[in-house]
């Protein structure tokens, strides 16, 4: 019996390893998208929705089932926990990656507004934030799991610095206004995706060391209000 549970689990783990990569590639064409202000990109998101919740639901079920049926506990329960976790985490993300596509078809200029402030910067330190915290799962790696958190403070400090720059610009110009705004609401669901990447981390070292580190007072998430993100950290 032990054994049929064992190769679940690992039949479990493969499918969360292959939504993992799926999800990570739906990132990766969200942030081109708003870039490179290409609806391809958007449409292809859009047309792996349905995978995308096929497979997290094949998993939440194949969860479910072995709980019911094994009843684990100790380090089969944390297990069976992290993945249940992760699951949900990863299917989050991807429907916030549709949210950052999305911001092309309402916004004029896209690309040139994202190019004049550097957005990429923040997209790629976003991008790096993600890829630790999947791979810290794929590979088991609880060192990079803890580096999940401090690698997200390259996020917050440029999106600081993009909103500013937006926001004085805004001043002189009016008409960018309108989408200026709209990609500032934009990067807000980058960070919101960060905060997932997080969440898969947490779930990492939940399974590693056995307790949440947020409960533990260890370390604690960072508000993801535009409001607190951005406007009132003057003091700090």
């Amino acid at each position: 019996m032990h054994k049929f549970f064992e190769d679940n689990l690992e039949k479990l783990r493969a499918r969360l390893i292959r939504l993992a990569s799926l999800v990570e590639e739906q990132v990766d064409f969200s942030f081109r998208s708003l870039l490179e202000d290409n609806k391809n990109y958007l449409g292809i998101i859009t047309e792996r929705t349905a995978k995308v919740d096929k497979l997290s639901l094949k998993i939440e079920k194949q969860c479910q089932r072995l709980f019911a049926l094994h009843q684990p506990v100790a380090s089969d329960l944390r297990l069976l926990l992290a993945m249940l976790k992760i699951n949900i985490e990863l299917k989050y993300l991807h429907e916030v990656t549709l949210h950052v596509a999305s911001v092309i078809l309402q916004t004029e200029s896209c690309k040139e507004i994202c190019s004049k402030f550097d957005v990429a910067r923040l997209t790629n330190s976003s991008s790096k934030v993600i890829k630790i915290a999947l791979d810290s799962f794929v590979n088991g790696d609880l060192e990079l799991a803890h580096h999940v958190q401090p690698s997200k403070l390259n996020v917050r400090s440029a999106a600081r610095d993009i909103v500013i720059a937006m926001i004085e610009e805004m001043k002189t110009t009016p008409t960018l206004v309108d989408s200026c705004t709209k990609i500032i609401l934009g990067l807000q669901s980058i960070e919101r995706l960060c905060e997932h990447a997080i969440n898969i981390a947490e779930g990492v070292i939940f399974l590693h060391e056995s307790h949440n580190i947020r409960a533990n007072g260890i370390e604690e998430k960072e508000e993801t209000a535009l409001g607190s993100m951005f406007f009132f950290d003057d003091a700090e």
